[in-house]
């Protein structure tokens, strides 16, 4: 079995999913698509699992406590094996691309990270919270970004050419900062350093180029985004 050297030894089939969910609630038919619609909808290389593997590998995280299942009809709940199998089903596309969501029971049954699976996987990654960013698209041509620090917020707005091909435009830029930031589901902390700004288009031909993209988006040590 294939193992990935983060802070110690795991199976990589492991490490993928609980890196997966760290920052939200995952649908589990998403892990049943294509490698290569995985990577269009995670922007992360596939887990490479057969199904047989990837219902061991879930229901050995469930089984564990590090993951937690999550459905709109029941919260938070551990799923049976025969509900995690009932749900790697690749999603039923609407004609315009989109996945067709249920609602009540017929709701994606989603996996998570639990407070066990989010402590191993901090031991594992050693992350640097003070580097973590997000960014949301509110409307049409705004950008906001909330990081750990106002250091990486500085960093993150000096780079959105790299990052996003888009630069800031208009009356400036919108800044505060929320006390406490709620950085993912399961982590919390004492402050989110936030800007919002409108932007444009730059052609930037830089953007996504490998070392310095994955110089910005590195915060933790990652399956994803191994040292240079």
């Amino acid at each position: 079995m294939a193992t990935w050297g983060l802070a110690f030894e795991i199976a990589y089939g492991e490490a993928w999913l609980l890196e997966s969910a760290v920052p939200f609630f995952i649908p589990l038919t998403f892990l049943a698509m294509s490698d290569e619609e995985i990577g269009l909808q995670f922007n992360h290389p596939s887990h490479h699992m057969t199904r047989d593997e990837l219902l061991r590998t879930l229901s050995s995280l469930f089984i564990r406590g590090e993951l937690v299942g999550k459905q709109e009809a029941l919260g938070e709940h551990v799923p049976t094996a025969e509900q995690v199998d009932k749900a790697l089903v690749p999603p039923v596309r609407r004609p315009n691309g989109g996945v067709a969501w249920g609602r009540g029971t017929d709701a994606p049954l989603c996996y998570g990270l639990s407070q066990a699976g989010a402590a191993r996987w901090e031991r594992m990654a050693e992350p640097d919270w003070e580097r973590y960013f997000e960014d949301m698209w509110p409307e049409e041509n705004t950008c906001e970004v909330v990081a750990g620090s106002q250091h990486r917020l500085d960093e993150v707005l000096r780079s959105t050419r790299e990052l996003w091909d888009i630069e800031p435009v208009g009356n400036g830029i919108e800044q505060d900062v929320l006390t406490p930031w709620e950085a993912t589901y399961w982590k919390t902390l004492p402050a989110g350093y936030r800007a919002r700004f409108h932007h444009q288009y730059t052609r930037y031909r830089g953007r996504g180029s490998a070392p310095e993209y994955r110089r910005l988006r590195r915060w933790c040590r990652s399956i994803w985004y191994p040292p240079d």
